[in-house]
C-alpha cells in the first residue's frame, strides 16, 4: 500500500515537471519567431486610419408632421441661401 501511493507521488511529480517544462519550451519558442524590421526615422505627419463597419443609429427618432395636411406648391428659398 505504501509502496503504491510513493509510486503514485512520484508519477505525479513527474508529470507535472514534464508538463512545466514542454510549457516553458513552447512559450520561449514563441518569443524566437518574433520577426523584427529596423526601419530610418522619418519627419512627418502621423497618420492614423480606421476603418470599420457597422450601422448608424440615431439616439432618439423624432416624426415631423405638419399641424395642417396640404401640399408644397412654392418654396421660398435659393440654393445656398
Amino acid at each position: 500500500m505504501l509502496k503504491n501511493k510513493l509510486l503514485l507521488i512520484s508519477l505525479i511529480i513527474v508529470v507535472l515537471l514534464v508538463s512545466i517544462r514542454l510549457f516553458y519550451k513552447t512559450k520561449t519558442s514563441v518569443k524566437k519567431n518574433i520577426i523584427s524590421q529596423e526601419i530610418n526615422p522619418e519627419i512627418g505627419d502621423i497618420r492614423l486610419t480606421i476603418s470599420t463597419t457597422g450601422v448608424v443609429e440615431p439616439q432618439n427618432r423624432l416624426e415631423i408632421k405638419p399641424s395642417i395636411s396640404g401640399r408644397i406648391e412654392e418654396i421660398l428659398v435659393r440654393v445656398r441661401q
